[in-house]
């Protein structure tokens, strides 16, 4: 069975190309079917990680596929961390493979019917941060069980197993930390479903403005996000 590795991605040339170039090979040596979309959000809006990763497993829609989200900035560098990619995901099960102690960020490995029954990420996270905080909420209202192998703030053990590129680009908040960390907790269960429900992958509104073919196995739709 397939397994689709989903970039959300704006102008971030030289870290997809390195990407490309480097790292997706090895990870192909490891997981031969493994297929790369890369979901470039067109300008005008502010960044929309959480939508743009809903974009791309909607493009396939499969819930007998393994997905995994990759920031494209992180890299693995060493056997060990291309063989976290490899571990087995089954249902209701989400696997941190680089990720925050309390969110669901970075490299996060799933199968198509966790991420369905979850509702995906909300899609109304413009702007930068919380998106993963609020997967991770979903997780755990739906009692799925996480793991998580490498986390952000272990810094030289991910500098041992990442390559992890730094940049200048100035990241407007998304300013939705109360709604991710504190709100959520503090509703009852009944509003949580409702939340989550009227805001995901079943409420995803979005159009495919040009698809390409990068290289085998490895396709860039570029998308406005409505």
């Amino acid at each position: 069975m397939k397994t689709i590795l989903i970039v959300p991605y704006r102008n971030r040339e030289s870290h997809l190309h390195y990407f490309l170039e480097n790292s997706f090979p090895k990870l192909k040596e490891v997981i031969p079917d493994l297929e790369i979309i890369v979901v470039e959000q067109t300008e005008g809006k502010k960044f929309n990680r959480g939508a743009t990763i809903n974009i791309g497993y909607h493009y396939y829609n499969r819930k007998d596929y393994d997905y995994i989200t990759q920031d494209i900035d992180v890299n693995p560098i060493i056997k060990e961390a291309i063989d976290f990619y490899t571990k087995e995901v089954n249902d209701d099960f989400f696997l941190g493979i680089y990720s925050d102690g309390e969110t669901l960020g970075g490299i996060v490995k799933f199968k198509g019917s966790t991420f369905q029954k979850v509702n995906g990420f909300p899609n109304d996270y413009w702007g930068w941060g919380h998106e993963d905080k609020e997967l991770q909420n979903r997780a755990e209202h739906f009692d799925c069980k996480i793991e998580k192998i490498i986390k952000f703030h272990e810094y030289e053990k991910k500098a041992s197993y990442f390559k992890i590129f730094q940049d200048n680009h100035i990241r407007e908040d998304s300013g939705k930390f109360m709604a991710a960390y504190k709100q959520f907790n503090r509703i009852d269960i009944n509003s949580r479903n409702t939340s989550i429900i009227n805001n995901g992958l079943t409420t995803l509104k979005y159009k495919i403005l040009e698809e390409t073919d990068i290289q085998t196995d490895v396709k860039k739709i570029k998308v406005e996000i409505e």
